[in-house]
């Protein structure tokens, strides 16, 4: 569920510094991430980066400019019988910081988690998952409103309005041989009207975005999708 980009590119001045540690025993998984950025540039998502600030219909000027960026993540997972055959569960928390930002603006500090339950019967497996962000301080994005089919040519502030956003998806895989399997995955992403995250794909397929006949964001855009495929592991 990673957030739509409205800027451009981002611009790291100094190398991203990160480490990750997984400890398993028997079914048990743990796991620890985190990763650095420093002097993040994203002036890009106020206008500074080419001469025009962003100023909002009350006279302020959207200040983003140049700080420190942290991520971590701190997760678990355990894996038993319970007589159907093997059920694996997963849990995770994350923490993502911008240091130093204008809260009205930064929408890129936030909490999120993520569950997973994951079902094994012979050589077919069903899972379901649960991904929740949180709303951020802040949002520098103007946003087309979501009203239902269509999109309302006039655009909104993003920090209006909750930019939470929760994506629920379900699956089940048929495993052929160890190595070929077949799969079909449905999710949905739904989303507070200030939100814009993408529907985000892992494999042979694209994401989708909240997007009016414009190709402005519209926030709060609630998205589905439907996946299917063959995995073949060397």
């Amino acid at each position: 569920m990673p957030p739509e980009q409205d800027s451009v590119p981002t611009e790291i001045l100094h190398p991203p510094y990160s480490a990750a540690a997984t400890y398993k025993n028997g079914g048990l998984t743990l796991i620890g991430a985190y990763e650095l950025h420093q002097n993040v540039n994203r002036q890009g998502d106020d206008g500074t980066d080419v001469g025009t600030p962003l100023t909002l219909a009350d006279g302020s000027t959207i200040i983003t400019g140049v700080h420190d960026e942290w991520a971590a993540k701190a997760g678990a997972g355990y894996r038993f019988k319970d007589g159907i055959g093997d059920l694996q569960l997963y849990g995770a928390y994350e923490w993502l910081r911008r240091q130093g930002a204008v809260a009205a603006f930064n929408e890129r500090s936030r909490d999120g988690v993520f569950a997973s339950a994951t079902q094994f019967i012979g050589q077919w497996s069903y899972s379901a998952s649960y991904a929740h962000a949180f709303k951020t301080p802040g949002n520098p994005a103007m946003l087309s409103e979501n009203v239902g089919a269509t999109a309302a040519l006039a655009t909104v502030q993003g920090n209006l309005f909750s930019d939470a956003g929760s994506m629920y998806a379900i699956g089940t895989r048929y495993r052929f041989t160890d190595w070929a399997s077949w799969y079909l995955v449905g999710a949905l992403l739904d989303q507070g009207k200030g939100a814009h995250y993408c529907l985000g794909v892992s494999g042979g397929a694209f994401g989708f975005c909240g997007r009016d006949a414009n190709n402005d964001v519209i926030g709060g855009a609630t998205i589905k999708a439907v996946a299917t495929g063959i995995t073949l592991d060397f």
